[in-house]
C-alpha cells in the first residue's frame, strides 16, 4: 500500500509539472523567480546540505542567524521588536496554533497524503495537537568561498515527532511597489516561490502580502528549472498569503498568517514568538 501511495504521489508531481510547462511563462526576463530547486524525489530537512554540496557552498550552522539583515533600514518605521525578530530569528522560540476552515480540512489532508509528507516539505499542521510540544526552527546560511551569504534557510520541524514542516529560503527583494520578501520552497525539479510586498503599519507592525496580479510581482508561483527541464518556466497560482507581525498590548511578539485560494480563506496560523537566552541549535 505504501508503494501504491508513492506511485500516486509521483504521478501527481508529473501532472503538476506538465501543467506548469504547458501554461507557464519563460523566466528569462524574471530572474528573481529563479531559486533553489529540488534534485530528488523528496526534499527533507537535509536539503540545504545537498544544495551546498552541489554548488560548492559552505553551510554555516552557527546559531546566531536571522532571516534578513538590517530590517530597520529595509522597512522604515518598523517596530524595533519586530525588526529584532527578523534580524536575530535564531534567538526565538515559536508556538503556533492552526485553524482550518471546515470545508478545507479534507483538502489539507489530501495535500498531506499526496505531497507534503512524502516530500517532507510544506507540511502545514492539520491539528493543534501537532504543535503542542512546540516547533524547532533553525536558521542557517549558505556561504560561497569568499564567505558571502548566498542563501538564508529557515527549516522547521515538530519537536515531538521530528516531522519536517518546511524548508524555505528567505531573501529581501525589491518589487514595483517597494521592498518585500521572497520565500522559496524547493520541490522536485522546481519550487514554489512566494513574493510578498511589505508595508509598515501605524504601530510599527510589519505587513507582508502576496496578493498580486501581475506576473513577476507579488504572488505565488510554481516554477520549473534545471534538469530535466530544457528551459525555466513559471506559473502564477491563485494562492495568496498575508502575514502580520506585531507587538501586542502585553508586549508579546505575535504573528498571524492567513492563506487563501482566490478569495477563499482556508487556513490561519497564529504565532507567539519569545526570545530565549540561547539561540536554537540543530536537533
Amino acid at each position: 500500500m505504501l508503494w501504491l501511495g508513492e506511485r500516486r504521489g509521483y504521478l501527481s508531481d508529473w501532472i503538476t509539472q506538465q501543467w506548469v510547462r504547458a501554461t507557464g511563462r519563460s523566466l528569462d526576463d524574471h530572474p528573481h523567480l529563479l531559486g533553489p530547486v529540488g534534485t530528488r524525489r523528496r526534499i527533507g530537512f537535509d536539503q540545504p546540505e545537498q544544495l551546498a554540496d552541489a554548488l560548492n557552498l559552505t553551510l554555516d550552522t552557527s546559531p546566531s542567524g536571522g532571516l534578513l539583515q538590517d530590517s530597520a533600514a529595509l522597512f522604515p518605521g518598523i517596530h524595533p521588536r519586530v525588526a529584532e525578530f527578523y534580524d536575530e530569528t535564531s534567538h526565538y522560540e515559536l508556538q503556533v496554533w492552526s485553524s482550518w476552515r471546515g470545508p478545507f480540512r479534507p483538502f489539507g489532508q489530501l495535500l498531506g497524503a499526496l505531497f507534503s509528507r512524502r516530500l517532507e516539505q510544506m507540511n502545514v499542521p492539520l491539528d493543534g495537537l501537532d504543535t503542542a510540544w512546540g516547533l524547532h526552527g533553525e536558521v542557517t546560511h549558505l556561504r560561497d568561498p569568499s564567505g558571502r551569504v548566498q542563501h538564508t534557510v529557515w527549516r522547521r520541524r515538530l519537536r515531538r515527532t521530528g516531522r519536517v514542516l518546511f524548508v524555505g529560503y528567505y531573501s529581501e527583494i525589491t518589487l514595483p511597489d517597494g521592498p518585500g520578501v521572497r520565500i522559496v520552497f524547493p520541490l522536485p525539479g522546481g519550487n514554489l516561490t512566494v513574493l510578498m510586498a511589505a508595508t509598515v503599519g501605524p504601530a510599527g507592525e510589519l505587513q507582508l502580502s502576496s496578493n498580486g496580479r501581475t506576473f513577476g510581482g507579488a504572488g505565488g508561483y510554481f516554477t520549473l528549472a534545471g534538469p530535466p527541464h530544457r528551459r525555466a518556466v513559471g506559473r502564477m497560482i491563485p494562492l495568496h498569503e498575508d502575514i502580520v507581525v506585531w507587538v501586542d498590548e502585553r508586549s508579546e511578539l505575535r504573528a498571524r498568517h492567513t492563506l487563501r485560494l482566490w478569495h477563499l480563506h482556508f487556513l490561519e496560523l497564529q504565532y507567539l514568538m519569545r526570545r530565549t537566552d540561547q539561540p536554537t541549535t540543530p536537533l
